[in-house]
């Protein structure tokens, strides 16, 4: 028989909250970013009632929208008293402009706490979802229980000796990757939890694989136990090191395949257990995920179904992304929305069969948000790139970046309609997302008025993060000198600016029919240009993170964002370690103590204090 939704989310909290006391499982990030962001359990047939959020309807013609920008003042100076409550419509009632809606599950009266408190908030009616971090060796989210599917591509290295670090010699991989055979003195070496500051579990680790072949183990990792198949790994005391692990040979005829690595207290995955609790844990209080990283969207190389990972690679790491079933299972596991990008160079055939897996197998209950790409707007990415040459070689603008934001929409609108088509009496549960710039409002115009996408669109998205301007090159020396003190005080000014702007988005949004809601946004103190490399710059702006004042700063954020109508919000992004190139995530380890993570926590307050305002 099949639980309530309420009984399998105790269920599922109840259990993770005990393995937390078991694991300690964290990392740092040794995450080689851009230089500036500006610059899986299932269970079938189980269903969650939903409480509809009605798209706000198309407005009719002639009909003025009124009092924006007093009220978008008002919001930023705290004198609105009406939370959600943003335009005064003059002489008009909406018309609806779909059936579509963006839904939440509905619940008890306290929604925002498993036990009625604050202090548990869950996502069942949730105005928040998150971006999860790339899926590598580095990551300090290490989501699974086979930490294998974090490791490192294989590395060409020397049976004998660990040095060269790598001979560039090719290797001999099948489509799984998988090693088929190693010449002489040749191997393949990986790495786990590598560069992390030793953020990861002491115990025994156990390697698993089918095939006949043989493991060198290095750095933090000795192996205790050996017989064919199974290796008993012991790590004492975690380093920045991590685990070298390396494949000295394979039987061509047999060659090793399946490789797992579990990590301290699960003696198998059997039973189907993907995602460690702590992973878990964390996200319960979000009603969707975004799988942006997860899915390696900037510059993806996919093109045809037949190139993505599947399950049956044992690594999920790497420029194609990790296996879609993978994050089906999560987004059924954490009864979460899932939101996928589709690859800019995507054929129809592709988008049918992802369309396709989807529905078949995500839980019924869930809707799913479906964008093209990832900031097609933004110029450091390959997508921008091809999306101008598509755009001017098919003639829909002379200026390079108005045809690239015109074939945006117009492959957008493409690709929505490839998702309706297989979704059919259930294309409801699919949120068609068109994105632009959150610092120009004119990309959102050029967007959602190309050939009237936006009345093939459910929502419109933007990234409105803040303090991106204090790691520029030309400020890096000034900015450096400053205390905590006045960084804060300067980065609460630059927000206020941010959402001032941001009242433009949203009244562009409104007066084409759809909701403004968030794929990304948060702080953005990150060097770029050659900033990065700025020590004391990098150590302010961590410190800046660390600050309990950040979690105020976020506080105000949400709230103003709310009171500008915006909906659900992606924060950007899960947990993920500081370094040079930014202080993105949440959390940086997935047990932080509470005190050190300063913005999850007000995140968190924010979910507890506030369920979806919309209808």
């Amino acid at each position: 028989m099949l639980m309530s939704f309420e009984s399998r989310k105790k269920n599922r909290i109840v259990m993770n909250e005990a393995r937390m006391t078991e694991l300690c499982v964290d990392a740092k990030s040794n995450r080689d970013w851009t230089p500036s962001r500006a610059a899986e359990k299932h269970s079938a047939g189980a269903s969650r009632p939903a409480t509809p959020l009605v798209l706000p309807g198309k407005l009719q013609e002639g009909n003025m929208i009124v009092g924006l920008s007093l009220l978008a003042m008002q919001g930023l100076g705290w004198t609105v008293g009406v939370p959600g409550i943003l335009f005064a419509v003059a002489g008009c009632s909406p018309t609806p402009k779909s059936s579509t809606t963006l839904s939440q599950p509905a619940t008890s009266a306290n929604a925002a706490a498993e036990d009625g408190s604050p202090d548990s908030p869950s996502g069942w009616r949730s105005p928040m979802a998150v971006n999860l971090s790339k899926c590598a060796d580095w990551t300090s989210e290490m989501p699974f229980v086979n930490a294998f599917r974090e490791s490192r591509e294989w590395i060409p290295q020397l049976a004998s000796s660990n040095s060269p670090w790598t001979t560039g010699a090719a290797l001999n991989l099948d489509q799984y990757n998988n090693v088929l055979s190693l010449g002489p003195d040749q191997a393949a070496g990986t790495l786990l939890f590598n560069g992390i500051q030793g953020h990861y579990s002491a115990g025994t680790y156990t390697l698993l694989y089918d095939g006949s072949g043989s493991f060198k183990v290095g750095n933090d990792g000795k192996i205790e136990s050996e017989q064919p198949g199974r290796i008993e790994i012991k790590v004492a005391t975690p380093t920045d090191g991590g685990i070298h692990l390396k494949l000295t040979a394979t039987d061509a005829s047999n060659p090793v395949r399946n490789i797992q690595l579990l990590v301290p207290t699960f003696l198998n995955s059997q039973d189907g257990e993907q995602f460690h609790p702590s992973f878990l844990q964390y996200l319960t209080m979000y009603q969707g995920l975004r799988f942006m990283d997860w899915q390696s969207t900037n510059d993806s190389p996919l093109k045809d179904w037949s190139e993505r990972t599947t399950p049956s690679h044992a690594r999920q790491t790497g420029p194609k992304g990790v296996a879609v079933e993978i994050m089906l299972q999560l987004a059924n596991n954490t009864l979460c929305d899932p939101w996928f990008c589709m690859p800019h160079q995507a054929t129809n055939e592709f988008v049918t069969q992802f369309a396709t897996l989807v529905r078949d197998q995500l839980d019924p209950s869930l809707k799913v948000f479906v964008e093209y790409s990832n900031e097609v707007w933004n110029s450091q990415f390959q997508q921008h790139q091809y999306a101008q040459q598509q755009g001017l070689a098919a003639g829909l603008s002379s200026n390079p970046y108005e045809a690239g934001l015109r074939f945006y929409s117009q492959r957008s609108v493409e690709m929505f309609d490839i998702w309706h088509a297989v979704f059919g009496a259930q294309s409801d549960r699919v949120v068609r997302v068109l994105a632009g710039q959150a610092g120009n409002p004119w990309t959102g115009e050029v967007i959602m008025d190309w050939k009237s996408a936006s009345s093939k669109a459910d929502a419109y998205a933007v990234a409105p993060y803040f303090g991106g301007s204090f790691g520029s090159p030309q400020t890096q020396s000034s900015v450096a000198t400053w205390s905590v003190d006045k960084l804060m005080n300067e980065l609460r000014k630059d927000m206020l600016s941010v959402m001032a702007t941001n009242a433009q988005n949203a009244s562009k949004a409104l007066q084409r029919g759809l909701p403004l809601i968030a794929y990304e946004g948060g702080q953005h103190l990150a060097g770029h240009g050659g900033a990065e490399n700025n020590v004391a710059l990098t150590n302010l702006f961590h410190a800046a993170n660390r600050d309990r004042r950040m979690g105020d700063l976020y506080t105000d954020y949400l709230n103003k964002w709310r009171y500008q109508g915006g909906q659900l919000f992606a924060m950007f992004n899960s947990c993920e370690a500081y370094s040079k190139w930014g202080a993105w995530g949440l959390m940086e380890y997935v047990d932080s103590p509470r005190d050190d993570a300063p913005k999850f926590e007000a995140v968190r307050r924010f979910v507890a204090d506030n369920h979806q305002w919309w209808p």
